[in-house]
């Protein structure tokens, strides 16, 4: 085996982490009779060879040894499979995902052969060659190389007609279930690849959905037939999926591997792919119904009601995504999330409790079982002994705004710690939240600035303002006049009790936020309050021109800009004077400015120019966090935005949620996107 590989000048060649020498090591490892040795093999050729699906020089060296191991019995041959799959088909992804990172790595990836484009077209082309040798591991007595070679099959395919026929035959002859499920998406991937294959792999798959198919390959095919041709699906598609799920009422289980674990990754994803195959199915069924969300609100429901607790469990984790991601009413299966929280599974509890935590507003059909789980005393204590958190239950009870939390939450508030940024969640409870003022204050005037941890504080000033409790300004003046010393905590203390004198203070406060002015850091927070509490330009002007003009200087400087320029659009006309220096901020390059700069111009202006208008529009499509700002703009400026009211009403028309991403988001996305929604429509009411 092997013949010719140390004729090879190995160290002229080169790999992600330099000199190729040992490569040649690398692959006689692959093919060692001690199963160790192979798993650190394949991690090594995965890590440097073909790091992150890169193509070097030595990667296409190695393509001739990789088919030379695909006859040798000590082989992991299915991982071989795997491995030149990837080598050969690393630009012709089959799903958009895949093409985003290809076309990433085409960029990223560089040598000397016209940015790699060479290299990569040569390894495709020398693993083409060879598709004979994958389609005959079809018919491969170790089912986990022909579950191996279905993917191959389709990915490398000359002829796309070819390919489909040879998994359609191997279709009526195959016996292993999980063969079987793999031949089933390799079809829905070739009909996905290759468009004008659609009717016979459709053809194909309907067979086995009407057929006397095993329930995982008819799941399969299920799910493989709404990602190709959801227009096909059977009225009875979802009841069909559950009934299936039904028939599997114990799920079924791949059996483990014997292979001992080794210290690599590729032993580690081994010993973590999951033993029933369930999951994957219905995941993938989700996936592929993408925004048809009244049938997957459907399937889902009907998950949740299942009697078999894992197929309750997988419903739960997948309810996150279909949340965070589209747009729906979800009332039914939020109620029957609530009634999970019944169970004393924690496998169940917990994951339900995450999933309404994070739904703020649309978990409120879970209201009750929530209150009567915040309503126990254990579950109002904190997390830990640092103040780091309430926990879920209370948290998903506060973001929905029910009075219920407010007894639960005094009794937190008077623990020797109060939580860290309680008041981002005491803000949904509205009016409720006044009946907390006492206990606030409470612990506000106890507080020792230079010992309490700096949110803390800055969460009661800032809280106690945004209530406009009067009787807080005094204690604000107490840590204003003597901040913390350490240099992390001194300028967020400043501006969160800046904030709060902003809605509780009165004339007394005044001379201590004109102090501020003088600071840097803290400037335009003060200049904010000094406008709410006094609205008087003069002694404001000239600090927002100062900061106005950092904008160029270095990037750390320009932080300081933008919020000079929200606070001039906040100040309106008054603030007239800056608009030269405003102007000039729509030329920034840095992230935020334009989009600041815009938004303060109109409001001072009450105008809509194409300069503003060019650089809202930009940011809308770039800065997605940025929308609710842009349309709180709008309403600002009433009939005067009428030109951008495009806008809000796209974005009411898109049935995606404007963060969703692939890779998940932060526990604000659903709460931003339904603000978002309300502001939306908010500002087409004004519409003229």
């Amino acid at each position: 085996m092997f013949a010719g590989i140390d004729e090879i000048d190995w160290s002229a060649l080169s790999h992600a982490y330099g000199s190729a020498e040992d490569v040649p090591h690398i692959l006689r490892g692959l093919g060692s009779t001690d199963a160790q040795v192979r798993d650190h093999a394949l991690d090594d050729m995965l890590g440097a060879v073909h790091h992150q699906g890169g193509v070097y020089d030595s990667t296409l060296a190695c393509i001739p040894f990789l088919f030379e191991l695909l006859a040798s019995p000590a082989a992991d041959r299915a991982e071989v499979v795997q491995l030149l799959t990837s080598i050969g088909s690393l630009d012709d992804a089959d799903d958009a995902d895949s093409r985003v990172f290809a076309a990433h790595m085409a960029v990223k990836l560089k040598d000397a052969d016209d940015d790699g484009r060479g290299l990569r077209a040569l390894a495709t082309a020398a693993v083409r060659s060879q598709l004979a040798v994958f389609t005959g591991m079809l018919d491969d007595p170790d089912a986990e190389v022909r579950r191996a070679a279905t993917t191959a099959v389709v990915r490398l395919a000359k002829q796309p007609q070819a390919a489909v026929t040879a998994l359609a035959t191997r279709l009526g002859i195959e016996r292993d279930v999980q063969v079987l499920a793999a031949l089933v998406e390799a079809l829905g991937s070739a009909a996905v690849r290759y468009p004008d294959q659609t009717g016979p792999v459709t053809d194909a798959l309907t067979t086995l959905t009407t057929g006397p198919a095993e329930s995982e390959v008819r799941l399969a095919a299920l799910g493989q037939q709404a990602r190709v041709a959801p227009g096909r699906l059977p009225e009875d598609f979802v009841e069909t999926v559950l009934d299936l799920l039904h028939q599997r009422a114990a799920p079924a289980s791949r059996p483990r591997s014997d292979r001992p674990s080794t210290n690599t990754l590729v032993s580690a994803l081994r010993d973590r792919m999951p033993v029933d195959d369930t999951d994957q199915l219905v995941r993938g069924i989700h996936r592929t119904l993408g925004g048809d969300v009244e049938t997957r609100t459907r399937l889902l429901s009907g998950q949740l009601r299942s009697p078999v607790e894992t197929y309750r469990i997988q419903a739960l984790w997948m309810a996150g995504n279909l949340f965070s991601k589209w747009r729906g009413d979800y009332t039914e299966p939020v109620t029957l999330i609530g009634e999970q929280l019944t169970s004393r599974d924690d496998r169940i509890r917990k994951p339900a409790l995450r999933v309404l935590t994070n739904l703020y507003g649309l978990a409120a059909p879970a209201a009750d079982q929530l209150a009567a789980i915040v309503a126990a005393p254990t579950s109002r204590m904190i997390h830990g002994e640092s103040g780091s958190g309430l926990t879920d239950p209370l948290k998903a009870l506060l973001r929905i705004g029910d009075a219920r939390a407010v007894t639960a939450l005094e009794e937190v508030l008077r623990q020797r710690y109060v939580p860290a940024y309680f008041g981002q969640e005491l803000r949904h409870l509205g009016p409720a939240a006044r009946s907390l003022i006492g206990v606030m204050r409470e612990r506000l005037a106890e507080t020792d600035p230079e010992d309490a941890a700096p949110e803390t504080t800055g969460d009661l000033m800032s809280t106690l303002g945004r209530l406009g409790d009067r009787e807080t300004e005094p204690h604000i003046h107490r840590i204003l006049a003597d901040p913390p010393t350490d240099a992390r905590s001194h300028d967020s203390i400043i501006r969160a009790g800046l904030r709060g004198l902003g809605g509780c203070g009165t004339a007394e406060s005044v001379p201590l936020v004109r102090d501020f002015l003088t600071d840097d850091a803290v400037a335009a927070s003060a200049a904010e309050t000094l406008w709410l509490l006094t609205h008087d330009p003069d002694p404001i002007i000239p600090v927002l021109r100062r900061h106005l003009a950092y904008a160029n200087a270095t990037s750390w400087v320009a932080d300081l800009t933008g919020p000079a320029a929200e606070v001039a659009g906040s100040m309106g006309g008054a603030a007239r004077d800056l608009l030269p220096l405003l102007h000039t901020l729509l030329g920034s390059r840095e992230r935020w400015l334009p989009f600041q700069a815009a938004c303060a111009i109109g409001r001072i202006t009450r105008q809509v120019t194409p300069a503003i208008e060019h650089a809202l529009r930009e940011t809308w499509v770039q800065e997605r966090p940025c929308r609710d700002d842009i349309v709180t703009f709008l309403i600002d400026l009433g009939p005067h935005a009428a030109a951008l009211h495009d806008l809000p009403r796209t974005e009411l028309a898109n049935p995606r949620r404007h963060r969703a991403v692939t890779d998940g988001g932060s526990d604000r996305d659903i709460l931003d996107d339904e603000e978002l929604l309300l502001l939306c429509k908010t500002a087409l009411q004004q519409s003229p």
